[in-house]
């Protein structure tokens, strides 16, 4: 229920961010599959970090009921290159909870521009390039 509510509360916001960036990304002359991997690259990955940092986070709240007799390797205790790439994931993934306000509009937003993107180069809609806007003299 709450994430039915989460997601009716950020949708218009998402919407108005999605249908800006869609436009965007039609006024540049490049395929649909350049157009999608630049769209969809740092959407992935705070999506992502999003789902480690509350993994991270569950594990930290279990650990006082975990067994002594060990069991699989926590996430937290990875060492090297994995460790490293985990880390980092966790604190991408604390700050865009921190800053979920942001981060979840964005990466709906996002989403619905990849399904404008899609419908708009099957030709079921068409999207206009935006507008350039006329620049303010300084006084």
């Amino acid at each position: 229920m709450a994430v039915i509510l989460l997601l009716l509360f950020f949708a218009p916001l998402a919407a108005i961010h999605g249908r800006r960036r869609a436009r965007a990304l039609v006024a540049i002359p490049a395929g649909l599959g350049r157009r999608l991997v630049r769209l969809l690259t740092v959407p992935l990955v705070v999506l992502a970090s999003l789902t480690v940092a509350l993994l991270v986070r569950r594990e930290e709240v279990m650990a006082p009921f975990a067994r002594p007799s060990g069991g699989a390797a926590t996430l937290g205790a990875q060492d090297g290159f994995v460790g490293l790439l985990v880390t980092m994931a966790g604190w991408i993934g604390e700050f865009s909870l921190i800053l979920f306000f942001l981060a979840i509009p964005y990466v709906l937003g996002s989403l619905i521009a990849a399904v404008l993107l899609i419908l708009h180069s099957c030709g079921e809609i068409t999207l206009q390039p935006l507008a350039a806007e006329p620049e303010e003299l300084a006084s």
